[in-house]
């Protein structure tokens, strides 16, 4: 015991000869002392408490709904984290489209424009839905709204020849301007939706970088990537589009790629773009509670278990670190 602690203990001793009532007094004032002293002992860590979105699909491609805590298990660096709840969305999603008319993709261009139009058709009222255009810079932008026919009239400008495509792609660039404009505060559930080859020949923001940005911002990352075997294998597309595909998973999105080569589908009637359509305006929030602060942004794993143990999910796999004592 140190000699701090033992003259305390003394005086305890001796009070405690003198009268009871005394010693009593003294021990709740020490004890006070010792939680004022010590906040952190107390106090949450609000930086654990994490609030995600999830969709979980059937093997037939159906979303599943009412599902509860006890249907997932996570984990955080080998360590177990804390289901706290989950719930359906109740508010309105923010969705920005990104089409990227750069000279990549000058083939099949009113293909393109075609998805962000089956995307508008399947929005929810309440939702609101933006659109910018891109090359190697911002070419157009109609921001966040829930007008459906001012959507509509700027897409059929595209595709009567507007903004026809050339010049190189800043891919990554026009996704940080999107998300530091259209986004200054997060919410659960923000979203973009890429429709483009995948490939940056143009950009000064690096991929780690916005990693960063959208984790922070808590913004979904979805995309579209049709691909024509004319211009190169699949197999060299589908690696050239590598970087994007894994950041979409990252921020709990995905991508769906299709080639050129395969008969038509009209967008509204594909069912791959169907679910992946529902998976943007559709989900739940899940709650936990993680074992740790962490100081850089890290991986975690949720498992679905029980009567969904084989059912496919989306998450963010990837969470923003926790703000350093500087910025708290």
């Amino acid at each position: 015991m140190s000699t701090a602690g033992g003259q305390i203990w003394d005086i305890i001793r001796a009070v405690s000869e003198v009268a009871t009532v005394h010693l009593k007094t003294l021990s709740f004032v020490i004890g006070v002392m010792l939680c004022v002293s010590q906040p952190s002992i107390v106090q949450s860590d609000s930086c654990r408490t994490r609030t995600v979105p999830v969709n979980v699909l059937t093997e037939k491609g159906e979303i599943v709904s009412e599902i509860r805590p006890e249907s997932f298990r996570a984990s955080f660096d080998h360590k177990p984290v804390r289901i706290l709840s989950v719930i359906p969305n109740q508010m309105p999603t923010r969705l920005m489209i990104m089409l990227d008319a750069s000279g990549s993709m000058t083939h099949g261009f009113r293909r393109y424009v075609g998805v962000a139009v089956a995307l508008v058709e399947s929005m929810p009222p309440e939702s609101l839905i933006g659109l910018v255009v891109f090359s190697e810079k911002i070419k157009e932008i109609v921001p966040l709204t829930n007008d459906r026919e001012k959507l509509n009239d700027e897409l059929t400008r595209l595709q009567g020849g507007d903004h026809a495509p050339r010049g190189h792609t800043a891919l990554w660039d026009a996704l940080l301007a999107v998300a530091s404009s259209q986004f200054e505060i997060p919410q659960n559930g923000d979203a973009i939706y890429a429709i483009t080859d995948g490939q940056d020949n143009s950009s000064k923001m690096t991929v780690s970088n916005l990693e960063r940005v959208l984790l922070q911002k808590q913004l979904r990352l979805f995309l579209f990537i049709y691909m024509d075997p004319k211009t190169a294998p699949m197999e060299l597309q589908m690696e050239f589009a590598s970087d994007i595909r894994e950041l979409a998973v990252k921020t709990g999105g995905y991508g769906v790629a299709l080639s050129t080569d395969i008969p038509y589908i009209p967008p509204g009637e594909n069912k791959t773009l169907r679910v992946q359509f529902q998976h943007i305006f559709a989900f739940d929030l899940l709650k936990v509670e993680l074992p740790e602060r962490f100081e850089k942004n890290r991986d975690w794993n949720l498992e679905p278990r029980g009567e969904i143990r084989h059912d496919f999910i989306t998450y963010p796999h990837k969470l923003a670190a926790c703000p350093s004592a500087a910025t708290r």
